[in-house]
């Protein structure tokens, strides 16, 4: 299922990667999605789309996924999206620097906003 909500201006690919065949069928939707957003020219969409693809193709090598995440315009992103962003790369390279921008960006979103989810990214990363 493909849920694009307006409301947060967040794409949410709901997807069970427990088998090789839920996390290919996550895959086709991550890829739907990132043609919903090229038509849409949403790049926010496009961004978390392309990182949801990142995260979950495991085919690729850990390198080759970091390299791509890091290729990404990093000045058109949000704070939350560099956090995001961040995030993803420490979980595919286990880089301490980039568990560290994470959670000095998340601290700060924190502070400023106060949102549950930069709460718990927090703790994630802590």
């Amino acid at each position: 299922m493909l849920i694009i909500s307006k409301s947060s201006t967040l794409v949410v690919i709901i997807f069970a990667t427990n088998k090789t065949k839920k996390t290919k069928e996550a895959l086709s939707y991550s890829e739907k999605c990132r043609t919903i957003a090229l038509e849409l020219d949403r790049k926010d969409f496009l961004f978390k789309c392309d990182l949801a693809q990142t995260l979950l193709d495991n085919s690729k090598p850990s390198a080759e996924r970091v390299k791509f995440l890091l290729s990404l315009d990093k000045d058109s992103l949000s704070e939350e999206e560099k956090a995001l962003l961040y995030k993803a790369v420490y979980k595919i390279s286990g880089s301490k620097e980039f568990k560290k921008k994470a959670l000095t960006l998340y601290t700060g979103l924190y502070k400023k906003l106060k949102y549950y989810d930069y709460r718990i990214a927090m703790e994630e990363l802590s």
